[in-house]
């Protein structure tokens, strides 16, 4: 795959990942723009014969589900728990939940970090760093709720790392 190709699917799926809002259609446009920005790494860490790239990425987005996971089974869990345990019961649940959610939320975004890092070497753009840095720190800060506006600047910053790639990054590749 050319990298013009690849800086598409990227650029469009990273879009995509951001119309989680739009009623109806949102979820499966979210769902697409995950696959596709899955695609691209893996074409990125192909084009580069770099395998750790998309193996440290697949690892971020497999602990970001289990994140999901938990957060889905932990809330139905002290749902269950609280009816007999009472408000107690009830705080725990919701305190331990969230503390999982967000250590993995940080494993998750050190991964993804450690790939984006990886594509920025490669293709020498940095905002594929800065994405991943602004990952790192949006899980990091998520317990003080700021950190939901460092992940949607990381998410921008994604969109532009994509459509920053460039025949030039592939001439470098050549080298």
């Amino acid at each position: 795959m050319k990298l013009e190709e690849i800086k598409n699917i990227g650029g469009i799926g990273s879009i995509l990942l951001l119309s989680g809002i739009i009623p109806v259609v949102g979820q499966v446009l979210v769902f697409a723009g995950f696959v596709m920005v899955i695609i691209a790494v893996y074409q990125i860490s192909y084009f580069y014969s770099q395998k750790e790239i998309f193996r440290d990425y697949l690892i971020g987005i497999i602990l970001g589900m289990v994140a999901f996971l938990v957060m889905t089974v932990g809330i139905m869990a002290t749902i269950i728990t609280s009816i007999e345990g009472g408000v107690t019961s009830l705080k725990t649940g919701i305190i331990v939940t969230f503390l999982l959610i967000w250590l993995l939320s940080i494993i998750a975004a050190l991964f993804i970090n450690k790939s984006f890092k990886k594509i920025g070497e490669a293709t020498q753009i940095n905002a594929f760093k800065t994405a991943g840095k602004l990952y790192l720190i949006g899980s990091i800060l998520l317990i003080v709720i700021i950190g939901w506006a460092f992940l949607l600047i990381a998410a921008i910053m994604q969109i532009i790392a994509f459509f920053s790639l460039s025949p030039s990054s592939e001439q470098k590749r050549l080298k």
